[in-house]
């Protein structure tokens, strides 16, 4: 291939031709000066230059002689660059300097052909930033991630988790990242940080993937924390959907006595009850359940907690485990005689609360089906059951349609998708049925819910 191809086939893709002022004569040929076409089909080298009188003449664009220090076109207005074919070195028949002396005299074609190279444009491989270095505020987080993982691999992991937690509280991160980050956080890790992953990355993590940062959040609180109580209720939440994969998670020696410390109280004990009642089969938990709600409920008797043996009477029923709970009843009215005998005389029957419809959105499939159960044996409600959207896709419309004609809705505050509750807050508002909150993913919660307004509409 001789130079002229070469030039043509490669500088025509890399160089964008400079537009310059027509020529004035019109005999001229066609082809204006300084453009590509004139710089490939011309001998080489020539000055090509608008004329030095004509200061309108716009861009202009300079052919500087050929020399060591510049040998290029240089467009004043765009900066385009354009080498010249370099001299050859000495050697098989042809002298050194041979491709421009032999065009300068137009005998291009008698010369044997000379080997010319593009010089393609060169990038800065990317930098990597030192630890303490600041990411600046115009860079995404998908750069942030990508610095990371490169610092992880160039062994700095202080500086990859830096630059991690920053790209987590900014926003949600890929998979890549959130297992990076879930690698590199320490015990504990900062709360901030995972709740933003949980808030960001919502409808981006899986149900295992959700249980995992929930342990991880949980094992974070510290036991005597007020909020240790419904971090181990999310917890055991998401451990139901996830099955036994997420239940394993529960099951770790060091977290289950954590979770029990947690879970102490009476209310927190049912709820905990519950939660195992709920588990998947394999874990063996829920065969024993009965057994320990019954001596719960005999425990709470003896201590005169009456309200805790009727929440143990209820999880009994609701177990199909009649003859426990008639145990439990048994001993409760026991208790029930002796602390009328203390009062001054019976305390007056309110009327019967109306049967409402109710909308319980969020919460787990299993949770849903016993809260219904529950409410239609005391006669409380009717239940519809708008699921999370981590079980699927749903569209407002949906909402709408299941909350139009009820009396109230129950969002199970802690564990419902954002989309999901903001879905059946606008449905609700648009209709004017009520909604309240259910504080913890637990049957007794949504019971709670439910009565409380129920007196608070009376």
């Amino acid at each position: 291939m001789s130079i002229l191809d070469r030039w043509r086939t490669g500088f025509r893709a890399l160089v964008t031709p400079v537009p310059v002022t027509p020529p004035a004569d019109p005999e001229q040929s066609a082809t204006p000066p300084g453009t590509l076409k004139s710089v490939i089909t011309a001998p080489l080298p020539v000055t090509l230059a608008p004329e030095e009188s004509s200061p309108e003449a716009a861009p202009r664009t300079v052919r500087p002689a050929a020399g060591p220090a510049e040998d290029h076109v240089v467009s004043t207005d765009q900066r385009t660059f354009l080498p010249e074919p370099q001299d050859v070195p000495a050697g098989d028949g042809v002298a050194a300097g041979s491709g421009r002396a032999s065009a300068a005299t137009g005998d291009a074609d008698s010369q044997p052909p000379v080997s010319v190279s593009p010089v393609l444009p060169q990038t800065a491989p990317p930098s990597v930033p030192g630890p303490g270095e600041n990411p600046g505020p115009t860079m995404s987080r998908e750069n942030d991630v990508r610095t990371a993982l490169r610092l992880f691999e160039r062994d700095e992991p202080i500086a990859a988790r830096q630059w991690l937690e920053e790209a987590a509280l900014a926003g949600p991160i890929g998979v890549e990242g959130r297992e990076l980050l879930d690698l590199l956080l320490p015990d504990p890790a900062p709360l901030p940080v995972i709740d933003a992953v949980l808030r960001f990355c919502d409808g981006r993590l899986s149900v295992l993937e959700r249980t995992r940062w929930l342990a991880r959040r949980f094992d974070s609180v510290p036991p005597t924390d007020e909020a240790a109580p419904g971090a181990a209720l999310d917890l055991l939440a998401a451990a139901t959907m996830a099955g036994e994969p997420g239940w394993s998670l529960v099951q770790a020696s060091a977290r289950r006595a954590r979770l029990d410390a947690a879970l102490a109280g009476p209310e927190a004990q049912i709820d905990l009850l519950e939660q195992e009642a709920l588990a998947p089969p394999e874990t063996g938990l829920p065969d024993t359940v009965p057994g320990r709600t019954l001596a719960f409920g005999r425990s709470m008797a003896a201590r005169g907690e009456l309200q805790a043996v009727r929440d143990a009477e209820r999880l009994l029923h609701l177990l199909r485990q009649p003859e426990l709970a008639y145990l439990l009843e048994a001993d409760r009215k026991l208790r029930s005689v002796d602390s009328r005998r203390r009062r001054n005389g019976p305390r007056p029957a309110g009327p019967s609360p109306a049967r409402l419809v109710v909308v319980i959105a969020g919460g787990h499939p299993p949770l849903r089906r016993m809260a219904r159960r529950e409410l239609d044996e005391l006669d409380l409600a009717d239940v519809r059951e708008f699921p999370s959207a981590w079980e699927g896709n749903r569209q407002g419309r949906h909402a709408r349609e299941t909350i139009d004609g009820s009396d109230l809705a129950v969002v199970v505050w802690r564990q419902i998708a954002h989309s999901t509750s903001d879905q059946v807050f606008a449905a609700a508002r648009a209709l004017s049925v009520p909604v309240v909150k259910a504080d913890t993913p637990t049957i007794s919660a949504i019971r709670r819910a439910i009565t409380d307004f129920q007196v608070a509409r009376q």
